[in-house]
């Protein structure tokens, strides 16, 4: 019998309430204390940045220092920021060449045919051209020159920047959230709890204190996982965090990642990625996805998991036209 029916239902808000007196510290875990904590990394591994690029590095801003001060052609109105910002973007013509050059060397090692690269490849050499061109343009007083920078770089965010996506990547990238989150999240039953703890009596020969302490971590560790794929989707679309995390992590705990989207061959109430995230998006209105006035809420799911693995094929179609170059700066 399926769990979601009458039984199933009473079955999931008990366990929810059980459950549910741990989101604020697991709340707390994924939104406040892991982004320090890698933020606290990340300046951990800066500085541990090698010595050599470092030393590169300060010779560039003391030579962009240097010819801001006495470079006599800039507009009298230019600030001292503008004139530096001018003279990295010559800079950067180093630090672009030093890139393709990296990028070359590893696409020759991955035995690339000539004039192959990836797309992700393509878009770093772009957003260090964006990078060039908008520290050159925002050292002139053209109008003209600021509004056309301001759209190149719009342009580049697109791309780049997942806050400024088209609906289509929004999609795209919601999909992979539900592809990695339906093989992540599980529901144990009583059976698997008890189970597991009789593996950790057995082995760590723990005390009925200690057990207790275990069984508690075991159940509660399905409310963390849905705060964290809630966390996940948030990131995509913002209008996911209104979603009870409960309700995320039982959606794509019932998802079996092998079914490419659609309902399991065996098993009723057992569904695919794409179709637990649609019933997610019309839940909340993420995507662009929402109820229509004349559709019940399974017609709606129907719908917008067509939507969903429609928008995955138009990439798909996209990236096999993607250009293996990028034009010269000249060009642009």
């Amino acid at each position: 019998m399926s769990r979601r029916g009458d039984g199933g239902s009473n079955f999931y808000r008990a366990r929810r309430e059980q459950w549910r007196e741990h989101l604020p510290e697991f709340d707390y875990l994924v939104n406040e204390l892991s982004p320090r904590l890698l933020e606290s990394a990340d300046e951990r591994r800066l500085e541990g940045v090698a010595q050599e690029w470092k030393d590169l590095v300060s010779r560039m801003r003391g030579r962009v220092h240097r010819e801001a001060d006495t470079a006599t052609y800039h507009d009298e109105e230019s600030s001292l920021a503008q004139r530096r910002g001018y003279h990295w973007h010559l800079a950067l013509i180093d630090v672009r060449d030093m890139l393709r050059h990296l990028t070359r060397a590893i696409t020759a090692d991955l035995e690339f045919e000539e004039g192959a690269t990836l797309a992700s490849i393509v878009l770093l050499d772009s957003s260090a051209l964006h990078l060039q061109l908008e520290l050159r343009d925002g050292s002139s007083p053209d109008q003209r020159e600021e509004l056309e920078n301001a759209f190149r770089i719009q342009s580049a965010l697109r791309a780049l920047c997942p806050r400024f996506d088209g609906v289509q990547l929004l999609r795209l990238r919601a999909l992979q959230v539900a592809e990695a989150a339906a093989r992540l999240t599980h529901i144990p039953s009583e059976e698997e709890i008890a189970q597991r703890l009789r593996e950790i009596v057995a082995v760590e020969q723990l005390r009925q204190a200690d057990a207790a302490r275990t069984e508690d971590f075991i159940v509660s560790q399905p409310a963390m996982f849905g705060v964290m794929v809630r966390s996940w989707l948030a990131e995509v679309d913002r209008r996911f965090n209104a979603l009870d995390p409960l309700v995320v992590m039982e959606e794509f705990a019932d998802a079996t990642s092998e079914s490419s989207g659609g309902r399991a061959s065996d098993g009723e109430g057992r569904f695919g990625p794409a179709r637990a995230l649609a019933r997610l998006s019309v839940m909340c209105g993420a995507l662009d996805l929402v109820q229509r006035d004349d559709e019940d809420f399974d017609a709606a799911v129907e719908r917008v998991r067509g939507s969903l693995l429609m928008a995955r094929t138009r990439i798909r179609k996209a990236v096999h036209g993607f250009p293996t170059g990028f034009p010269d700066e000249g060009a642009s």
